[in-house]
């Protein structure tokens, strides 16, 4: 990326939002600026901040293919028509991570059903193949995770941050971070374990880290993604990363109305007694 872009896309946040110079800029304060008045600044931070995590779920689920560069798109997207009704009080890493996943499974699906004819995608680059399969199933049971350990673990280690980083972003104590990080390496194992893979809690988190530091999204990807997400109705109908985007926002709404369901149903039922 480059520095002096971004010295100038944080120097103008500043003066919008109006904090010191040198201050840091989080998450809420950049939801907030682009939900209340859809600042294309605030947007293009928080694409730059957090598309590595959202690049390497993709890359690891789809591969280095197009598929994978829709995928990115598509969450991004995603957060576009969320962004006025997530709490703004956290980070937004654990989310987007969730979300990431949906998206690049669904797009998965998607690209399997299509003709036999069609070649076979490129594996990511420079990634041994059982080591790409090993690093999936570890995705897989890190997305199970209870939020309270899968939070921290994605903030530690798929985006870099320290303990003491992730502990001011969750706004947690600094003993209860790191209680809940050793919680989540050690549920990790154990349940890798009974999938049959013996791994120890260093090797799980040298696993989880190893891309973190060296993530770097294709500059054209970024630019496109903004472009794109900012263009609201505009959109070309065409363009892949809608139907994804799409697909996942009506499952996400469709999640709500079953558990909202089985609320009143509970509901129902102690209100009625037996009756019921």
């Amino acid at each position: 990326m480059d520095n002096r872009h971004l010295e100038s896309v944080l120097r103008l946040l500043r003066q919008r939002i109006g904090v010191p110079a040198g201050a840091a800029l989080g998450d809420g304060q950049l939801l907030e600026r682009f939900a209340d008045h859809r600042d294309e600044a605030a947007f293009e931070l928080l694409v730059r901040r957090h598309g590595p995590l959202v690049w390497n779920v993709c890359r690891r689920l789809l591969g280095n293919a197009p598929d994978a560069d829709d995928a990115f798109q598509a969450v991004f997207l995603v957060l576009v028509r969320k962004a006025g009704a997530l709490d703004r009080r956290g980070p937004l890493a654990p989310w987007l991570y969730t979300i990431a996943r949906r998206v690049a499974l669904r797009a998965r699906e998607r690209r399997d059903r299509r003709p036999a004819t069609v070649a076979a995608e490129p594996s990511v680059a420079g990634v041994d193949p059982a080591l790409a399969d090993l690093r999936a199933v570890i995705d897989e049971e890190l997305s199970r995770l209870p939020e309270k350990y899968r939070a921290p673990a994605v903030l530690c280690y798929l985006e870099g941050k320290t303990h003491e980083e992730a502990a001011a972003e969750l706004r947690w104590p600094l003993g209860t971070l790191k209680g809940r990080v050793s919680k989540a390496r050690e549920q990790l194992r154990a349940r890798l374990t009974r999938r049959g893979l013996a791994l120890s809690t260093p090797a799980i988190a040298a696993l989880l880290s190893q891309e973190a530091a060296r993530a770097t999204v294709p500059a054209r990807l970024i630019e496109s993604t903004v472009h794109y997400s900012l263009m609201g109705s505009n959109l070309p109908g065409t363009l892949p990363a809608i139907a994804l985007a799409e697909g996942v926002i009506r499952a996400m709404s469709y999640s709500k109305f079953k558990i909202v369901a089985a609320a009143a149903f509970v509901l129902t039922a102690i209100g009625g007694g037996t009756s019921v």
